[in-house]
């Protein structure tokens, strides 16, 4: 046991299926929560099929699958995030292992820290954008997805603390 333990939560949510246009389609977002006390290195990890390839910046990764597919996953985080692709193995069947390539995102810090993590499926010639919204005397961390045609707004707050009625620095 740490001297100064960790305690991590996480939520996985699947915010929607369908959409009429299909430039921003179903996506996953994950939030990972620390509580701790004193400095740790934290470390998110997403492990991918083989075969795959990924190019990593600062904290987005864009991951890109044999039959052409795409993944941009995006790590948000009032911490310095920092994204990197290692090589490891995975196996599907007992006895066998493949190479395949794992996505992380790292982080030393002190205190509680939250990462939210964006999973969202592309294809080739659309861009997606991922950014944080300011939320005006509230608690919340809000996050805006966008393409070019579409864009969902995602707030997310602490059950702790007090709701405001103000999101994205206006009244609602």
């Amino acid at each position: 046991r740490l001297p100064h333990p960790v305690r991590h939560t996480r939520a996985v949510i699947h915010p929607k299926t369908h959409t009429p246009d299909e430039s921003l389609g179903s996506y996953v977002i994950v939030r990972d929560t620390f509580v701790a006390s004193s400095r740790h290195q934290y470390a998110i990890r997403y492990h991918l099929a083989p075969g795959c390839s990924a190019f990593a910046s600062e904290n987005q990764v864009t991951v890109r699958e044999p039959g052409g597919l795409r993944l941009t996953i995006v790590c948000l985080s009032r911490s310095k995030l920092r994204a990197r692709i290692d090589k490891q193995w995975v196996s599907r069947v007992y006895g066998k292992r493949e190479p395949a390539l794992v996505v992380v995102f790292e982080s030393t810090e002190t205190g509680a820290q939250d990462f939210i993590t964006f999973l969202v499926p592309t294809r080739e010639g659309h861009a997606i954008s991922i950014e944080p919204r300011l939320t005006a005397g509230t608690a919340a961390n809000a996050f805006q997805v966008s393409t070019s045609a579409v864009s969902d707004v995602v707030i997310f707050g602490d059950a702790s603390q007090p709701a405001a009625n103000h999101c994205c620095g206006k009244n609602c």
